[in-house]
C-alpha cells in the first residue's frame, strides 16, 4: 500500500510536472503569437509611424500651397475676364448710341431735304412764267417794271427768293446778258455801316466788279449797288442812292 502509495505520488508529481510543461508550453506558444497583439496594440514604433503618416511633409504642404495658388490665380483672371466683359459691354452700348443718334439725325436730314424739295417743286409751279432764267443751280428773275431797292428786295422775299448775290465772273457775264443793257439793282448794300459792302444774306463781299472810280458816296447818299452802270466794261457796278428806280433781279437758290 505505501508503494503504491509512493507510487502515486511519483505519478502526481509527473502529472504535475507535465501541467507546468503544458502551461509553459501555451505561454510560449502565446508569445510567439505575440506579433498579433503587437498589431492591436500601439507601440511607440507603432505610434511614430502612424504619426508620420498623418503629418504634413514639406511635399504635401508644397502641394497644397500650389493648389491655393491655383485657385487664386484662377479667381483673378475670373474678375480680369468680367472686368473686360464689362468694359466691352458699355463701349458696346455707347457706340450702339452713337449709332442710333447718328441715324436720327441723317433720317431728320433726309426729311428736310425732302421737304425742301417739295418746297421747291411748289415754289416753281406757282412761279411759273416768271423765273424762267437759270444758271448754277440757282432761278433768276428779271423784273419788267422799275422800283427803289428796298421794294424791289421786298417783292424778291415775297416769292422766297431775293436780290441776286454775285460770287464769280461767270455768274456776272450771266446777269448782264439777263439784264439786257438796263441797269438792275443787285443784293449789294453798305446801309448798315458806310463802306462796308455786304450782301443780302450778310456775306461780306470778297470780289466786285466796280467800274473805275465806283463806289464813291456822290452825295454821301448813295448805299446800294446796281449793276450796268457802263455798258462798255465788264466791271460796271457802281453805288447808287436805294431810293432811285430802277429794274431788279431775284435769285433763288435751289440748293
Amino acid at each position: 500500500m505505501i508503494r503504491s502509495a509512493n507510487l502515486k505520488k511519483e505519478d502526481q508529481m509527473e502529472m504535475v510536472v507535465e501541467i507546468y510543461d503544458s502551461v509553459d508550453n501555451i505561454r510560449s506558444q502565446d508569445h510567439n503569437t505575440e506579433p498579433v497583439y503587437a498589431n492591436t496594440k500601439k507601440t511607440p514604433q507603432t505610434q511614430q509611424l502612424v504619426y508620420a503618416n498623418t503629418k504634413k511633409t514639406p511635399q504635401t504642404q508644397h502641394t497644397v500651397g500650389a493648389r491655393t495658388g491655383c485657385r487664386r490665380l484662377a479667381a483673378v483672371c475670373l474678375g480680369l475676364l468680367c472686368v473686360l466683359l464689362l468694359t466691352a459691354t458699355t463701349v458696346l452700348s455707347f457706340k450702339f448710341c452713337l449709332l442710333t443718334t447718328d441715324r436720327a439725325q441723317l433720317e431728320r436730314s433726309y426729311e428736310n431735304v425732302v421737304a425742301e424739295r417739295e418746297q421747291n417743286i411748289k415754289w416753281l409751279s406757282e412761279q411759273a412764267g416768271q423765273f424762267i432764267w437759270t444758271y448754277n443751280g440757282s432761278f433768276y428773275y428779271i423784273s419788267k417794271e422799275i422800283n427803289t431797292w428796298n421794294k424791289s428786295r421786298s417783292y424778291c422775299r415775297e416769292r422766297g427768293a431775293d436780290l441776286v448775290i454775285i460770287n464769280s465772273r461767270g455768274e456776272q457775264d450771266f446777269v448782264d446778258k439777263l439784264r439786257n443793257k438796263n441797269q438792275a439793282w443787285i443784293g449789294l448794300t453798305d446801309q448798315a455801316s458806310e463802306g462796308v459792302w455786304k450782301w443780302v444774306d450778310d456775306s461780306a463781299l470778297t470780289t466786285g466788279y466796280w467800274f473805275r472810280g465806283e463806289p464813291n458816296d456822290s452825295n454821301r447818299n448813295e448805299d446800294c449797288a446796281v449793276s450796268g452802270y457802263k455798258e462798255d466794261n465788264a466791271s460796271n457796278w457802281a453805288d447808287s442812292s436805294c431810293e432811285n428806280k430802277k429794274l431788279w433781279i431775284c435769285e433763288k437758290k435751289m440748293f
